[in-house]
């Protein structure tokens, strides 16, 4: 029996070296993430000391289909070969009884699938060191609780939520209670609605506006679609994006508006100051390798915007006189799950006082609290009596 259970150890010590040796490519960092994130394991002082964090390379020009898919590409590439040692140890575990227990598995599988996040490769239970998170993996939405080894699926019920056309899923709101769990575009432009349209009636900024999440990745798809030279499909998706500006406010009518980013795996925040001509562009994580090729994304996308606004319009927007502002402040953002919640604190800030916010990463636990008090202050959502949108005049655009 002692001999067994000895067996049984090496072949998880061989299980874990063989993952580390795996997934160790895709995290050059190995920064450790700080006390309010998740634990690291403890390993070996002599491992630990051996893995020598490589020098980043070079920032690269924006591809939009590459950065779109990166985070495909990293799990396609995280796959194992079929002839790595790795399947004979999970074979021969799997049949040891007690080792992986079936309802174990059921439930870590059925909490991620609720929660639309792709469940990360598991590591052996083994004392050796695995690479942490990077920051372009999502978090997982499952713990484990103390002294027991069944998974905790953290979702709790939420009601859909919704304000004017704006509205969010139940899942959505939940997530906010996960303390690990990454913000949706529809939760983060859900409350950037209410509290902009708070920011008009009690600060008297009547001409600061919040445009949603989805106004950029749309345009993102009409980026490439540009640069692959396929004009229909740009006249398609300007055609399918004439809903979203039918509720755009005039250029004239503005003075700011606040619009949620989303880069590869990470939320930003995109302001458009009319009064200035000015393209400010709010991030967390300045300091990440993919920092500047994604503030470049964003910058192509914006003057986009610019364009769509000058035909929709039919205003005479000068596009060579916009200039680009990038992140001025030190990194606030020390974990890989907190970037919604502080674009949606810079957003307030400045809808509210004009100036990003101050908050720091120690602020975002009682931060995420109170958004989902807000929310859950908010109507139940109902599709029924949606409002209809009224037909614009301008129905052509052209990009240049």
């Amino acid at each position: 029996m002692a001999y067994q259970l000895q067996r049984r150890i090496e072949d998880l010590h061989e299980l874990s070296r063989s993952w580390c040796r795996t997934l160790s490519p895709f995290d050059p960092e190995s920064k450790w993430l700080p006390e309010d994130g998740p634990a690291p394991p403890t390993g070996s002082k002599q491992k630990s000391q051996s893995r020598a964090s490589p020098t980043p390379a070079a920032p690269r020009a924006p591809e939009y289909d590459s950065l779109s898919h990166s985070s495909q590409h990293t799990d396609m590439t995280s796959i194992p070969d079929e002839n790595d040692p790795v399947h004979d140890i999970l074979d021969e575990l799997a049949n040891v009884e007690g080792v992986y227990e079936e309802s174990d598995h059921e439930d870590d599988n059925a909490s991620l699938a609720a929660a639309s996040v792709p469940s990360p490769p598991r590591c052996s239970p083994s004392p050796s060191p695995c690479p942490s998170p990077s920051p372009r993996c999502h978090a997982p939405l499952i713990e484990t609780a103390q002294g027991r080894g069944t998974p905790i699926p953290l979702l709790a019920e939420e009601s859909a939520r919704s304000l004017g056309l704006y509205w969010c899923t139940g899942e959505d709101v939940a997530r906010l209670s996960v303390r690990t769990a990454w913000l949706t575009g529809a939760a983060i432009s859900l409350f950037a609605e209410l509290r902009v349209t708070q920011a008009r009636e009690r600060f008297n900024q009547q001409n600061t506006y919040h445009l949603p999440a989805s106004l950029t990745l749309h345009i993102d798809s009409i980026v490439r679609a540009q640069a692959a030279q396929d004009t229909e499909k740009v006249t398609d998706l300007i055609t399918s994006l004439s809903s979203t500006l039918q509720r755009v406010p005039s250029p004239q009518d503005s003075h700011k508006w606040l619009i949620p980013a989303h880069v590869p795996d990470h939320w930003t925040l995109l302001e458009v100051r009319w009064d200035t001509q000015e393209l400010r562009h709010y991030d967390s994580l300045p300091n990440r390798t993919e920092a500047v090729v994604d503030a470049r994304g964003v910058e192509i996308k914006a003057r986009v915007l610019l364009q769509i606004m000058r035909d929709w319009f039919c205003e005479p927007i000068q596009l060579d006189k916009w200039v680009w502002v990038g992140e001025q402040r030190e990194e606030r953002q020390h974990n890989t799950f907190d970037c919604g919640a502080f674009i949606s604190a810079d957003l307030v800030s400045l809808a509210e006082e004009g100036i990003p916010s101050r908050m720091v990463q120690a602020d975002m636990k009682d931060w995420r609290a109170r958004m989902l008090q807000e929310l859950r202050e908010l109507p139940i959502h109902s599709r029924k009596n949606r409002p209809l949108i009224p037909p614009h005049a301008s129905q052509v655009i052209e990009l240049d």
